[in-house]
């Protein structure tokens, strides 16, 4: 039989395969481990999956066996073992603990005594050592756990770059975010260990740090996984933000050109300085615009204007870290792509009629008749807005500029200053309808 041997320099405490919850790493931000549980589980894992394995911390072998036990009705197995060939001592976990969550998956097990082999050196892969051995054998000063070589670790020793970027050579990281050849799945690491593949198109893969949590599975979820992208993305070097951009401007989407998140604006802003630059190099002075307005671009490109199509989310975080807009230039143009009119003579009517009921009802709560505005729909939404109320404006669509209803909707909003589904609003419409009640009856 083979075994994969993976070696360190140092000798392992015992206590560090058979003490729960004890990690000589926790709160060092350059380990790779933390919840002192890895190499426990990675032991659980072989002996469920039945995979022959051996331990030797220096010259002093760790062993380890299950036996059956019982708790009341409830069987179960326990776990022994014996160090340096003494007594036998039942260790506080069964052989079940972590079957849920780390179930049989030997590179499971693999991964956490390679880190913890990783950890045990400060992280120089140079002290790491892997051989293919037909028979297990101590050494004094080093720590050596040998596996038997199934499939599955054999397949895992050949990847062992593509697991740990400690031993991989044709990595290249610019600040956590990994460049590679073309876009493809994204694989995300943390501190140089595989953690997650996220099967959407990326431009980068991903080394995270400290500043990212795993849960004791050493899982990632997909959600914290693209919320960091967006964070490094907003501090990256000019040179990945430019490669950003390019994709963008080709309108090619991955996970970081798609970036939606609403605060992305806010991480950016630090370091806005760069992506300005950045920017400038590739675009010169284009105007930016979101690629939902592609039906206002007409207008702007005949009063000579260069511009530069981009995905919602880097449209916002950039307008709104100051980069001039395609919407900047067409004054006649509102922030959500529509043209603002004057009112329209049947605009005014609406007005002062629908007014005038709200002023005979007594409930202007002080407020004045506001100025009104209307406005011509030119983006293609999927839904057709009637009227609305800004800034103190009531705007109404010029294909609606005679309905009574949406007038009255937004002459209320002036009024209450609340919003569609606020309770003052509803309630100054169930006011507004007692009143008119009062009348007809």
């Amino acid at each position: 039989m083979s075994f994969l041997m993976i070696e360190n320099s140092g000798v392992c405490p015992p206590e560090g395969f058979t003490m729960l919850g004890v990690s000589s790493k926790r709160g060092d931000c350059d380990a790779i481990g933390q919840f002192g549980s890895g190499n426990k589980h990675g032991i659980n894992i072989l002996l469920r999956g039945g995979i022959q394995f051996r331990i030797f911390c220096g010259v002093n072998e760790l062993e380890f066996e299950t036996k059956p036990a019982k708790m009341g009705n409830h069987i179960y197995n326990e776990v022994w073992y014996r160090f340096g060939g003494g007594r036998k001592n039942k260790l506080s976990w069964a052989l079940e603990y972590g079957s849920l969550d780390w179930g049989e998956e030997i590179p499971m097990a693999m991964r956490e005594f390679v880190s913890n082999a990783l950890d045990a050196v400060g992280g120089n892969a140079k002290n790491v050592r892997f051989a293919i051995v037909d028979e297990p054998a101590p050494r004094k000063r080093v720590t050596r756990v040998f596996v038997e070589l199934t499939p599955e670790v054999g397949e895992f020793y050949n990847r062992i770059g593509e697991r740990f970027l400690h031993f991989s050579t044709t990595q290249k990281d610019e600040e956590g975010i990994i460049v590679k050849d073309s876009p493809s799945h994204c694989r995300v690491y943390r501190k140089g260990v595989y953690v997650n593949t996220i099967k959407e198109t990326s431009l980068f893969d991903y080394n995270f740090g400290e500043d990212v949590d795993i849960d004791e599975s050493r899982n990632m979820s997909e959600w914290t996984i693209k919320f960091a992208i967006m964070r490094y993305i907003a501090k990256a070097p000019k040179k990945v933000i430019q490669t950003v951009l390019q994709y963008t401007k080709n309108e090619i989407d991955t996970l970081e050109t798609s970036i939606e998140s609403g605060s992305f604006y806010l991480h950016m802003r630090k370091y806005i300085g760069v992506w300005q630059e950045a920017y400038r190099e590739l675009f010169g002075e284009a105007l930016i615009m979101s690629r939902e307005q592609a039906l206002l671009a007409e207008h702007a490109t005949r009063k000579g204007y260069s511009l530069t199509p981009l995905p919602s989310g880097l449209y916002d975080a950039l307008k709104e870290n100051g980069f001039p807009t395609m919407l900047d230039k067409l004054e006649s143009f509102n922030d959500s792509g529509q043209q603002v009119l004057p009112p329209t003579e049947v605009a005014q009517a609406t007005l002062k009629r629908v007014w005038g009921w709200i002023v005979e009802l007594e409930l202007t709560n002080g407020k004045e008749c506001p100025p009104l505005k209307c406005f011509r729909q030119i983006m293609q939404n999927e839904s057709e807005t009637m009227g609305y109320y800004k800034d103190g404006t009531v705007f109404m669509n010029v294909e609606y500029d005679g309905n009574d209803q949406t007038m009255l909707e937004e002459l209320s909003h002036h009024i209450t200053g609340a919003t569609d589904n606020s309770r003052d609003f509803q309630d100054y419409a169930f006011r507004l309808a007692t009143e008119v009640c009062k009348i007809v009856m």
